[in-house]
């Protein structure tokens, strides 16, 4: 190879150079301005598919559970055609099924919508799992161009140590699925969340009174006395109880149904909706499952308006309290009796009273 040859060449691979330096970096450039976009992607969807499978879920789960419950228990209260005529559910399973449908589809077991106008009962529109999850889906194609899709399953309330006596615990299945033109995700878990139920009526004293409305209520109580015991009835509180109902036995009034992990108890109200001073019912305790269930035999201890201790025969109208002119007094068996540590006079209705025992 001559000289010029050799120039020619070095200059020919120099031109070469020069054109690829200006032109394979356009796609080189490009990529490498685009990788902090695809990551920044990747990172968005990424949090937004934790949140769905974490916080999200449990706040759709709850919210739809907690509005299942007041629906259910409006539903058994409800006596307008065509409700279902007013009373407690048959057994756990029951309560269980009509719930987890009502969370789900807004309506009962059987795929009967009862948020009618004549029910009056509308506290699932919006918030049944499925819409909320269906919503779930419009918004993030829509707003962020991913194609998202949530199943929740295997819905199962339940009471136990976990929850205690004053919350309720719902166990689901999720699935969720998450893509776009980048890259997809997927999971599939047991989930677990449990909210409060003070606030919510009470079922049991709702159902066996046809209608007497009383809220769930906790104490902070946990020493007894009689001061405790004056504020806590004029409260119209509820305290934890081994032998009580729990609040799920509620429902469907079984006192053998609970677990005593979570059983509860109220002391009932001086109002006419308990036939305190009717027939059977005038001797029987007034703390509500002992009133209702006749489950709490033996003395009676009494509650009487007199400053000093009287000894009063159960069958005499004489010395108890009067409630719209007729006789009323607040009994209470032995073993809440020593439970509530009642002794001396105390308040009660603005007025002192003594405790009584009726042999």
């Amino acid at each position: 190879m001559n000289k010029k040859a050799v120039v020619f060449t070095i200059i020919a691979i120099m031109a070469v150079s020069v054109l690829l330096m200006y032109t394979r970096p356009i796609s080189y450039v490009t990529l490498e301005n685009r990788i902090p976009v695809i990551k920044n992607r990747v990172m968005t969807i990424n949090d937004f598919f934790r949140e769905l499978s974490s916080s999200y879920t449990e706040n759709v789960v709850k919210t739809a559970s907690q509005r299942a419950i007041k629906s259910y228990i409006d539903y058994l209260n409800t006596d307008n055609f065509p409700a279902k005529p007013r009373g407690f559910a048959s057994n756990l399973d029951d309560f269980l099924a009509n719930v987890k449908a009502l969370a789900v589809n807004g309506t009962d077991k059987n795929q009967v919508n009862i948020s009618l106008a004549p029910y009056n009962i509308n506290y699932m529109e919006g918030y049944t799992v499925n819409h909320q999850l269906s919503q779930l889906k419009s918004v993030s194609k829509a707003y962020m161009m991913i194609n998202t899709s949530v199943n929740i399953s295997n819905l199962m309330f339940f009471q136990n140590n976990d929850t205690g006596p004053w919350r309720v615990g719902a166990n689901y299945t999720v699935i969720v699925e998450t893509n776009d033109s980048m890259a997809s995700w997927n999971m599939t878990g047991d989930r677990s969340v449990d909210f409060d139920i003070n606030g919510f009526e009470d079922p049991y004293i709702l159902l066996n009174t046809l209608g007497f409305a009383k809220m769930i209520n906790a104490t902070n109580f946990t020493l007894w006395n009689r001061t405790n015991f004056e504020k806590y009835i004029n409260g119209s509180s509820y305290k934890a109880e081994q032998a009580g109902i729990s609040f799920i036995a509620r429902f469907y009034n079984d006192i053998n149904g609970s677990d005593p992990c979570c059983g509860i108890e109220t002391v009932l109200p001086k109002d006419d909706a308990f036939k305190l001073d009717s027939g059977d019912y005038y001797n029987r305790s007034f703390v509500d499952y002992c009133y209702f269930n006749n489950y709490c035999p033996g003395s009676l201890y009494m509650v009487n308006e007199s400053n000093s201790p009287v000894r009063t025969d159960m069958s005499s109208d004489v010395n108890i309290l009067q409630h719209d002119d007729r006789s009323y007094a607040l009994r209470i068996d032995p073993y809440h009796y020593a439970q509530y540590g009642l002794t001396g006079i105390f308040q009660f209705g603005g007025k002192n009273h003594s405790v009584l025992v009726k042999d």
